[in-house]
């Protein structure tokens, strides 16, 4: 039995927070299932715990910006648009988000990329970021705040969804949820670590 089974949907916003609260202080504990309360209905994997990330945290990003001399191609294919990163050159997009969504802020968050290959191959796409916190009554910097680079395992068939979510922005370089997050991502189709012959195809993005 998921310990979700074991909240009413009777209960009160309080009464739930309350036994929320009493199975978070757990030693590990973790469930499936569905929560309701007040009409409002939460269903997935649910992690609790100092040490993992649970999925409710996450942030949606609905939308970026295409580089104006290096952005990735605009295509549609199965009935909706999405972006062509080149494996012979520099792609770049950019996006931004704040914090209010993480319970602690001071937790390493991850930028997650859905995303499918066009050809066939074993072999790997770099993939670099380059985030900047900008923060309330301080001047905006162009020098990054931090970056992060991957070498992906990019998935080896074509045309089938895969997710990395290994680029990190760093817990420690935020200190307000109103902090916002600048993104350059880019991958890197000319560097020669960059060996996949295919388009990284981005369909889409999360903070977790």
């Amino acid at each position: 039995m998921s310990i979700f089974e074991e909240i009413l949907v009777t209960d009160t916003f309080s009464d739930w927070l309350n036994t929320w609260n009493a199975y978070s202080y757990e030693a590990n504990p973790l469930g499936t299932g569905t929560v309701e309360f007040h009409n409002i209905q939460i269903t997935g994997n649910i992690y609790y715990g100092t040490t993992a990330t649970s999925v409710l945290y996450k942030k949606e990003i609905e939308g970026y910006f295409l580089d104006t001399s290096f952005g990735p191609t605009v295509t549609t294919d199965f009935g909706r648009k999405f972006v062509e990163f080149s494996p012979t050159a520099t792609n770049i997009i950019y996006f931004d988000f704040n914090f209010t969504n993480f319970y602690d802020i001071s937790e390493d968050r991850y930028i997650s990329l859905g995303y499918f290959m066009d050809s066939s191959q074993t072999a790997n796409v770099i993939l670099h970021a380059d985030y900047y916190i900008s923060k309330d009554g301080e001047l905006l910097s162009s020098t990054p705040t931090g970056t992060s680079r991957i070498t992906l395992a990019a998935i080896s068939t074509q045309d089938i969804f895969d997710v990395s979510e290994t680029l990190t922005i760093l817990g420690s370089d935020v200190s307000s949820r109103n902090d916002l997050c600048y993104v350059k991502l880019m991958r890197l189709g000319d560097n020669a670590s960059d060996t996949h012959n295919g388009n990284f195809n981005l369909l889409d993005i999360k903070i977790i």
